[in-house]
């Protein structure tokens, strides 16, 4: 099947006097101002830093660590470093002398396993240095 080249030609010309219609009709100064807001919200609530809240979980679930630790006896030299995973379980770092203490206290408190759950970034594990 062939196509009549001024068909096609004829069919080009009205795609772009449609399009050009179009586009002068829009404001895409004002759809991208849109575009650059809506972007820099999501940026936003994806940075803990600009997220006060998350902030103030963040130094309570610190806080809460530190009195496990103290409680336990347990010495924050060296320090105790933890990785708290996207989904909120926090696991200390091997290397610690008393890491199997740590992980077991810390599974245990309900109080910190919910705070975690509320600090963790879907995306992004975070590592606390406590």
């Amino acid at each position: 099947m062939s196509i009549n080249p001024l068909v096609a030609i004829s069919a080009a010309q009205t795609a772009v006097r449609a399009a050009s219609k179009l586009v002068s009709q829009l404001d895409f100064g004002e759809f991208l101002a849109k575009e650059s807001e809506s972007a820099a919200a999501g940026s936003a609530a994806d940075n803990p830093e600009s997220n006060p809240s998350h902030e103030a979980l963040l130094g309570q679930l610190t806080e809460q660590i530190r009195e496990e630790l103290d409680q336990l006896g347990i010495s924050r030299e060296p320090p105790v470093v933890l990785e708290l995973s996207s989904d909120g379980r926090l696991s200390p770092n091997l290397d610690h002398p008393q890491a199997a203490a740590i992980l077991d206290r810390l599974t245990q408190s309900d109080q910190i396993s919910q705070l975690a759950e509320e600090v963790a970034l879907p995306r992004l594990p975070l590592r606390l240095v406590v």
